[in-house]
């Protein structure tokens, strides 16, 4: 079978035959890397790595143009320590204040070629396949390692083929392809339907913004029970179910990149069964240093025992979900002391325990509902939600879920400004 382009060059910089699938060290041709981040690069390079020098200062390019002019002090400086350590390393290709943007830059010197394997310290790099290059974003660390030897380890991607058949209609371009193509990956990332649990009845919405948005939200079979936290102990007698819902920082399409990348780690992290705080902790690590977007996430992460209602749960700065109480009518939020992951790579969080009784409902959201504004301003805010929630908890899961939404269009008639997205988790009598 023909090899894809990727496999090709990547073939070329491994010295041998791969597929897609494989992890693969490979030989960079060359490596970009702008202001922004450039000093946690030179840092890790000379610190942690001890390296001196740069593997080959003709196959690196700097640029300066995140802030550019610089907008403090502590950006001029930055900028000045970075055109001495250009100097002092023989790095000829600095483009400096004016010249233009990363990537395009680039292109336009002749050093983004076809065939070439580009990394960049940015997403953006995976651009440079507009003109038949392989390029990859990498983080700190990654990039630093890549500058000191030249080399880097990548996993030989899938190859998907979109075709498109007839003709752009009047206003559209190819970009509104790709963002449609980016809106059905993104949405396939998402579960295709809620878990059949039985003494539960679950519903999830999302929504989007724009094309593409930063919201998520997950469910997942844990295969053995939670760590034991050091606060409490909870005997589980079936498998558990986890599920999140988070929300990124931003909108559009560096929040979609953004909302993949955290969405797998955190499953990963959760996976293995440990407790809510621990699999939280694990995945701020990695978002922490793999991502250089200076984007964090919010999330609610709770696993439940089926059998007995026992919830356990972390926040990480996420709005807090509510929990409508069928035996006397009243609404608690679920909340724990933690902060957004993305933001310290040793992010406090904790984690807490609630059960979650017969005819109970748990109503988790995003701030996309509670934040969406009408007319005058006002915002659709929680005690709004409070009273559907109220009104509307015999109803089933998916019944609520449409209530909710549709108070939110009665009450805001105006398109969303933000993505949005629920999650609804009751207890049958």
């Amino acid at each position: 079978m023909a090899q894809t382009l990727a496999e090709q060059i990547l073939s070329n910089a491994a010295g041998r035959p791969v597929q897609a699938g494989e992890n693969v060290v490979v030989n960079v041709d060359m490596a970009m890397m702008h202001d922004s981040i450039s000093p946690s690069i030179i840092k890790v390079l000379h610190g942690e790595l001890g390296a001196e020098r740069v593997w080959d200062p003709e196959r690196i390019a700097v640029v300066v143009d995140h802030v550019a002019p610089a907008a403090t002090i502590q950006n001029a400086e930055h900028q000045a320590n970075l055109r001495r350590w250009v100097r002092e390393q023989g790095i000829s290709h600095l483009y400096d204040v004016g010249r233009g943007i990363s990537h395009p830059v680039l292109v336009e010197e002749n050093m983004a070629r076809p065939g070439m394997l580009i990394i960049g310290s940015d997403s953006h790099s995976t651009g440079y396949g507009s003109v038949g290059a392989f390029g990859t974003g990498m983080g700190t660390t990654d990039m630093a390692l890549a500058l000191a030897t030249g080399q880097t380890w990548l996993r030989v991607p899938e190859t998907v083929r979109v075709q498109a058949r007839g003709r752009f209609q009047p206003g559209v371009s190819a970009k509104d392809l790709g963002l449609r193509v980016a809106r059905e990956i993104q949405t396939a990332l998402l579960p295709g339907k809620v878990p059949n649990l039985p003494g539960w009845d679950l519903a999830a919405d999302w929504r989007s913004a724009r094309l593409v948005g930063g919201d998520f939200y997950d469910f997942w079979r844990l295969t053995r029970n939670p760590e034991d936290s050091e606060a409490a102990s909870v005997a589980l007698n079936s498998q558990p179910l986890g599920f999140v819902v988070a929300d990124v920082s931003d909108k559009g399409i560096p929040a979609a990149m953004f909302m993949t990348l955290s969405r797998s780690l955190v499953r990963a992290a959760a996976l293995d069964g440990s407790s809510p705080s621990v699999a939280l902790a694990r995945a701020n690590r990695w978002i922490t240093r793999d991502s250089e977007s200076a984007m964090f996430v919010t999330l609610f992460y709770g696993v439940v025992q089926p059998n007995t209602g026992v919830l356990r749960f972390s926040c990480a700065g996420h709005n807090p979900p509510l929990l409508f109480r069928a035996a006397d009518g009243t609404v608690s939020e679920l909340t724990t002391p933690g902060m957004a992951l993305g933001v310290l790579e040793e992010a406090p969080l904790s984690e807490a325990e609630a059960e979650i009784a017969a005819g109970d409902v748990l109503v988790c959201y995003t701030d996309g509902l509670t934040e969406a504004i009408n007319g005058e301003e006002e915002a659709f805010g929680v005690p709004r939600l409070r009273e559907v929630i109220a009104e509307h908890h015999a109803d089933t899961a998916a019944e609520l879920v449409g209530a909710i939404n549709a108070a939110l269009r009665h009450f805001s008639q105006r398109p969303p400004f933000d993505d949005l997205t629920l999650v609804v988790l009751k207890r049958l009598p």
